[in-house]
């Protein structure tokens, strides 16, 4: 299950569940932005995940914990 492509619905269902107020990294644009403006920046983010599972590549700059879309279970 953790090998599987991450769906577009669990990539918004994890960034829904961050806390707005905290910032991704140096640009400084926190959840709130994100959220506020998904139908702009949803689809970079979207393609960026996928490209991380494609080919193990994150652009210069993200911050790593961002990439946590990982399911929070108590015994995975």
């Amino acid at each position: 299950m953790l090998c599987r492509a991450f769906s577009e619905e669990e990539i918004l269902e994890a960034i829904g569940s961050c806390e707005s107020t905290k910032s991704l990294g140096p640009d400084d644009f926190n959840f709130h932005f994100i959220k506020s403006n998904w139908e702009i920046v949803g689809p970079n983010i979207i393609r960026t995940v996928y490209g991380f599972k494609s080919n193990g590549y994150i652009p210069h700059g993200c911050n790593a914990s961002f990439i946590t879309l990982i399911p929070k279970i108590e015994n995975p």
